[in-house]
C-alpha cells in the first residue's frame, strides 16, 4: 500500500507522488467566464481590449482559452454549433479541455458586431489628412498599396480622397498610422516632409483635447520644378527692371 505525500492516505496508485484526489486539486482547471466580441468586417475578435486577427473561427477559440490557461498544456477540442454571420448574433461554443486525465467543458460566448474603427468606414469621420504632391506613378502606387494594406491589417480607412494640383488629399480614419506613413514616405522617396497639428474638439468625458494631423509630402521633382520657376521669375523681374532704366 502506498501513501500520499500531502495527504497521507492510502492508495494503490499514486500521480506524481499524490493521492487521485490530491492530483486532481493540484492540476485543477480554473477557467473565468470566457466570451469575446468578432468583428464581421475585419474580422478580427477581441481580447485584452484589442482585436486581433485570426484564419478560422477555431483557432481563435484556442487562443481565447489558451490565454485563459496561462501556458498550461492541455488538449482542446472546440465545438461549434451552426450560426449566421451578422452584427448582433450571439452564440455559445464550447471548449472540451483534457489536463492531466481530467475533462473539462467551458462554454464561451461570442458575439458578432462592427468594431469601433469598422464603424468610421463609410462615415465622414477622419483623424488626419495625407496631402500627398507628386507626378511621379511609383510614389502614388506605393502610397495606395500602403492604404490599402492598413485597411486589411490595421482598420485604416480612407473617408474621402480629393485629387489636387499635382497630387492628392487623403482623409484617413487614424493619425497615428498617418504619421509612420508619413515617415515612411520620407525614408523611401526623397522629398519635404511638414507635418501639424490643429485642435478640433475636446471629449469632455475624458477631459481630453482632439487634434487632427496633416501631414504634407512632396516629391523632389515637384520641389525642384518650384525651383526653377522661381528662378525663372526673378530673373523675369530683374530683365524688366533693366528695360525699365
Amino acid at each position: 500500500m502506498k501513501f500520499c505525500v500531502k495527504c497521507g492516505k492510502r492508495t494503490e496508485e499514486l500521480k506524481e507522488s499524490l493521492c487521485r484526489d490530491c492530483s486532481d486539486l493540484l492540476h485543477e482547471i480554473k477557467i473565468k467566464d470566457l466570451s469575446s466580441d468578432i468583428c464581421t468586417s475585419c474580422h478580427k475578435y477581441s481580447l485584452h481590449h484589442q482585436m486581433l486577427p485570426y484564419h478560422k473561427l477555431e483557432d481563435a477559440l484556442k487562443e481565447i482559452i489558451n490565454d485563459s490557461l496561462k501556458k498550461e498544456e492541455v488538449q482542446l477540442k472546440i465545438t461549434i454549433p451552426q450560426h449566421k454571420v451578422n452584427p448582433g448574433i450571439e452564440f455559445q461554443a464550447t471548449a472540451n479541455i483534457t489536463s492531466h486525465g481530467n475533462e473539462y467543458e467551458v462554454p464561451i460566448d461570442i458575439l458578432y458586431t462592427i468594431c469601433d474603427k469598422c464603424s468610421k468606414q463609410g462615415t465622414k469621420y477622419f483623424e488626419g489628412t495625407l496631402q500627398l504632391r507628386t507626378t511621379d506613378e511609383e510614389v502614388i502606387r506605393f502610397v495606395n498599396a500602403e492604404l490599402k494594406d492598413a485597411k486589411k491589417k490595421e482598420s485604416v480607412f480612407i473617408t474621402k480622397k480629393v485629387e489636387e494640383k499635382n497630387g492628392f488629399d487623403y482623409y484617413l480614419t487614424s493619425q497615428r498610422y498617418l504619421q509612420k506613413l508619413g515617415k515612411k514616405l520620407k525614408t523611401k522617396f526623397d522629398g519635404e516632409i511638414k507635418v501639424t497639428t490643429r485642435l478640433f474638439s475636446r471629449d469632455r468625458q475624458r477631459s481630453k483635447d482632439l487634434h487632427r494631423v496633416t501631414v504634407f509630402f512632396k516629391t523632389k521633382e515637384l520641389i525642384e520644378k518650384r525651383i526653377v520657376s522661381d528662378t525663372e521669375d526673378l530673373n523675369q523681374i530683374e530683365e524688366n527692371k533693366e528695360e525699365e532704366e
